[in-house]
């Protein structure tokens, strides 16, 4: 028996233990928390020729998937302090078992694994961080795919540098954060890596308006809160292979009582041999509605990406959950939530129309999400 095959039946025998604090020791503490994301997908999509396309296998065929079930993510979280300035996770994950494509043939692998040391200076909290973590530079790649207002990513997440090994440092202040990270793109096989590296500034430029942590939907609490995020990055091309890229964005987070607002801008240019510019824009708003038994969250989310703007006659298709592709999508959907982000229901619908070309592509989801 593999171990992808195991990890759905150990998150389930690991339940009692969800969202639970175990003190090891008496320096030592060990929580234990899970994610299971089971979705369904239903498509309708064409190609620049106007022939039926399969966007789960990318080709054209008369007899393309209408319909792919999944468990789109399964994550076992392992969280933990040593002391109080000392903190540690392992993460681990499988996504999209059962897909249709499943050209990853992701097995269970590593997420995250780091350990932190955290001190404070006046008001000022530093953190020093060394493992496997992602870089703090495209807040649609590090923003919690658990709150997210619809079962896909943002498509900007798209332009993210990846998790590598490295080591962060980041400061909280009450009116700013600041952070920067550096790690090594080595691939398997090769004598010498490209330096990976990000910088990244946030405030509200007022203390009583800075959100303690962005998120995609606040659920319809009570209050105000944004925040503007400024960040660049990329890889330095130290072997000579001329694959250098870098990457700009702006981001912005709101939150004010029952709307959620996020709004991305990035700018990335990919060498590879070549220069290619790339810009992308999205906007995206939930306005939270409490019901009698749950709480109601309509949704909308308007994306303009441009991966090559010296190129104007893309005639692209649609790319299982879009990217790799220019154009404009629309995304409407609504969330349904029974326990909060622990236990919710996303239906939605997403619409592609390419920058250049005939292809369209119109897909309805499903998604149930359960964090325990």
């Amino acid at each position: 028996m593999s171990i992808r095959s195991t990890l759905i039946p150990s998150l389930l025998a690991l339940a009692p233990f969800a969202h639970s604090a175990v003190e090891i020791s008496d320096d030592v503490e060990l929580k234990v928390s899970m994610r299971l994301q089971t979705r369904v997908e239903m498509a309708n999509a064409t190609d620049a020729a106007d022939n039926d396309y399969d966007i789960w296998e990318t080709a054209a065929t008369d007899d393309p998937n209408q319909i792919n079930m999944m468990i789109r993510r399964a994550r076992l979280y392992l969280k933990g302090k040593y002391k109080d300035d000392i903190k540690f996770q392992l993460a681990l994950y499988s996504d999209e078992i059962g897909a249709n494509d499943d050209r990853d043939d992701t097995e269970v692998d590593v997420r995250y694994a780091w350990i932190a040391k955290e001190f404070k200076s006046g008001d000022i909290k530093h953190t020093i961080k060394f493992g496997l973590d992602k870089l703090w530079a495209i807040s649609g790649d590090f923003d919690s795919s658990s709150k997210m207002l619809f079962a896909t990513n943002r498509l900007t997440n798209q332009f993210n540098l990846g998790r590598q090994v490295g080591l962060s440092y980041k400061a909280n202040a009450p009116l700013f954060n600041i952070g920067i990270d550096l790690s090594d793109d080595e691939e398997e096989g090769e004598d010498g890596g490209d330096l990976l590296y990000s910088f990244r500034f946030e405030s509200s430029f007022s203390e009583d308006t800075m959100l303690k942590k962005r998120q995609e939907s606040f659920l319809g609490k009570d209050g105000f809160g944004h925040l503007v995020g400024l960040a660049f990055g990329g890889k330095s091309d130290s072997d000579g292979d001329d694959d250098d890229y870098s990457v700009f964005s702006i981001d912005y987070n709101l939150h004010k009582d029952q709307l959620s607002l996020n709004a991305d801008l990035v700018t990335a240019t990919d060498k590879e041999g070549q220069d290619v510019d790339s810009l992308a824009f999205l906007v995206q708003a939930g306005w939270a509605i409490p019901m009698d038994a749950y709480v109601f969250e309509p949704a909308i989310r308007l994306s303009m990406i441009d991966l090559n703007t010296d190129n104007d006659d893309e005639a692209q298709n649609y790319d299982e959950e879009g990217t790799d592709a220019s154009g404009m999508f629309l995304d409407l959907g609504a969330n349904f939530y029974f326990d909060g982000h622990n236990n919710k229901l996303n239906v939605g619908f997403q619409t592609f129309t390419p920058e250049d070309g005939d292809s369209s592509a119109t897909i309805f989801r499903i998604q149930h999400q359960l964090n325990f």
